[in-house]
């Protein structure tokens, strides 16, 4: 059997774990850039200093631009990560699994977009859809390793078998600090405007947030090496 469908489709995921990547570099920059101008703000905040404050500002700003760029990277990345599983899934039962909880995953992150106004729920459902994205991935890696035992390629199988270790304890880290964001968030409180975030120490919350969302996407770009060094093999383990 040429698994045919198996190849193309792991050659597309290993194509969006890239863009993927991308994403995340971009995602690390605006957030260090954000937690930048947050803390300037603070400071400025705290000594009267205007040009600090507005320098601070003018930061953030940049820092949510930066983060926009990695999210339309993310958005392609993941719809071309979609297409791939579900062609892999053709000659493999793991990625029809794995598509199956990319969809959850999806809804999910459909869904929290418009609950930006309820934190809680919004907070509940971006680890939903981590917790989807961590249980697609081992059964992307499941199916890897099968393919590679029908190839007979044990280099691929044994690699398989480390790199599902590695990548469920750095997802599991990932979620975790994700956690912790949304706790901090609900112990502290929010504001809806800067000025009311020095009022009522809401800033403090958002720099505490930023920097839990920072050491997660950190995590997301060793594990986005890590699965992409399986990818590379696998996807010219068929020739």
């Amino acid at each position: 059997m040429s698994y045919e469908n198996a190849k193309k489709g792991i050659g597309q995921i290993f194509t969006a774990e890239i863009l993927q990547l991308l994403s995340a570099i971009f995602a690390i920059i605006g957030t260090i850039i954000t937690i930048t101008g947050i803390a300037a703000i603070i400071g400025g905040a705290a000594t009267g200093t205007d040009v600090a404050m507005g320098g601070g500002l003018a930061g953030s700003i940049v820092g949510i631009i930066m983060t926009v760029i990695g999210a339309i990277f993310a958005l392609i990345g993941f719809i071309l990560y979609i297409v791939g599983v579900g062609t892999a899934g053709k000659d493999e039962e793991n990625f029809k699994k794995a598509f199956m909880f990319l969809i959850l995953g999806l809804i999910c992150s459909i869904i929290g977009a418009f609950t930006g106004a309820v934190p809680v729920l919004a907070g509940i459902l971006k680890i939903a859809s981590a917790v989807f994205s961590l249980a697609s991935a081992i059964f992307v890696i499941n199916g890897i390793i099968v393919l590679a035992g029908k190839v007979g390629n044990a280099k691929v199988e044994k690699k398989g078998q480390t790199t599902l270790k590695l990548v469920i304890v750095i997802l599991v880290l990932s979620i975790v600090a994700h956690v912790i964001a949304m706790i901090t968030a609900l112990v502290f409180g929010s504001a809806n405007d800067i000025t009311a975030a020095m009022v009522n120490g809401a800033t403090a919350t958002i720099f505490i947030s930023s920097i839990m969302e920072l050491v997660a996407t950190v995590l997301s770009i060793i594990q986005y090496f890590v699965y992409l060094s399986l990818l590379a093999n696998a996807k010219n383990m068929f020739q």
